[in-house]
């Protein structure tokens, strides 16, 4: 397809095969920009490179501090920091990296 959907929303399910229980997820909403939502806070960054590349440009994330999900939330942005390709197949999403890395995301049905 050359993209992902800028319809939809895609909620993450798995990072380096182990499930994801607290809520993420990411969207496209349109050419090179990505947004989305951590377990705290709420991100968009510059996506700089073409599909199937995945590239983070200058990232904004608000500030709000996170009591119960400080965990899940670095491990979010430390695992999206590591990816180089996407892939969109359907309603999943997937990220991932030369070393492995995987980010498994599923469009959320509105």
């Amino acid at each position: 397809s050359g993209f992902v959907d800028p319809q939809k929303t895609f909620k993450l399910e798995q990072i380096n095969g182990k499930a994801f229980t607290a809520n993420a997820d990411i969207s496209f909403p349109a050419k090179g920009t990505v947004s989305g939502s951590s377990p705290c806070n709420s991100y968009s960054f510059e996506q700089t490179a073409p599909y199937p590349w995945f590239e983070i440009g200058t990232m904004m994330v608000t500030r709000s501090v996170c009591a119960n999900f400080g965990k899940e939330e670095n491990a979010f942005y430390a695992a999206l920091g590591e990816m180089t390709l996407s892939e969109a197949v359907g309603e999943v999403l997937i990220l991932q990296n030369d070393s492995g890395g995987e980010m498994v995301f599923r469009a959320v049905q509105e």
